[in-house]
């Protein structure tokens, strides 16, 4: 087994320049079975994400491609299981539109998603970069966060 590390971010205060900021931290530990396909790593790291970061919400990895001057790239999908913009549940959030609202929400959110699929502290083979979809499409820039284009280890 090999263990890899879920990631949130906290609201920090960073004190030589008097700021506060969301920084990614480690916050729980899993483990792996070394002898998966890289693909299948990938995978099993993005649903213990959505199990315990965003309500079972559907993280699936489309594909892991080498490309040319980027490296190991995943593909990840972030697919909804209700309308967007809509949330079935009164007391838990239903729809990636829920994780994503205000500028704190989608920076948290951004750097879950960023930092535990790149597993940056993470020794063993690993993807390289990844690139986020939203329901099939490239993700684009939104008002609070950006995920778009390839994000590098």
């Amino acid at each position: 087994m090999e263990q890899v590390v879920l990631y949130t971010a906290r609201d920090t205060l960073i004190k030589d320049k008097g700021v506060s900021m969301l920084v990614p931290t480690a916050e729980r530990n899993i483990y792996i079975n070394r002898s998966l396909a890289l693909m299948e790593k990938v995978q099993r790291v993005a649903d213990s994400l959505s199990v315990h970061h965003f309500n079972g919400l559907k993280i699936h990895v489309i594909g892991i491609d080498t490309l040319a001057g980027n490296g190991v790239i995943a593909k990840i999908d972030l697919m909804e299981t209700t309308a967007p913009g809509t949330s079935a549940d009164e007391y838990g959030f239903d729809s990636w539109y829920d994780y994503f609202q205000g500028s704190y929400g989608g920076q948290h959110t951004a750097i879950s998603l960023r930092e535990t699929m790149l597993q940056p502290d993470y020794q063993g083979e690993w993807i390289d970069g990844i690139a986020f979809y939203y329901q099939g499409e490239p993700i684009g820039i939104w008002d609070h966060f950006n995920l778009s284009g390839i994000q590098h280890r």
